[in-house]
């Protein structure tokens, strides 16, 4: 059996660090962004799996298929839905399945 290699999750401290990372253009305000992510324009072997924000974010997901993980534990989000992360959380995808739109 092949052991899975943890990957330290990379820690975002402001927007525009995350915004970079994504590939995306300078946010318009540095404390709050609005970001589809369908228009990321990022190969899937690039995505960053796991992650700790030091800040609020809300994300809402109308059809996110597979798990995903925040804290210590899974959620799935088959049917889509809210997701509210605070400071100092780890999200991180349980699966390279999950359509992450």
């Amino acid at each position: 059996m092949k052991k899975e290699i943890k990957q330290a999750p990379a820690i975002f401290n402001s927007i525009s660090e995350l915004h970079r990372a994504m590939g995306l253009p300078k946010p318009l305000h540095p404390l709050v962004s609005l970001v589809n992510n369908s228009v990321i324009n990022r190969n899937r072997d690039e995505m960053i799996t796991s992650l700790i924000l030091n800040f609020y974010k809300i994300s809402y997901k109308p059809n996110l298929k597979g798990k995903l993980k925040y804290g210590q534990g899974y959620y799935d989000f088959d049917e889509g839905g809210l997701l509210f992360v605070s400071p100092n959380q780890l999200l991180a995808t349980a699966n390279d399945n999950g359509d992450y739109e």
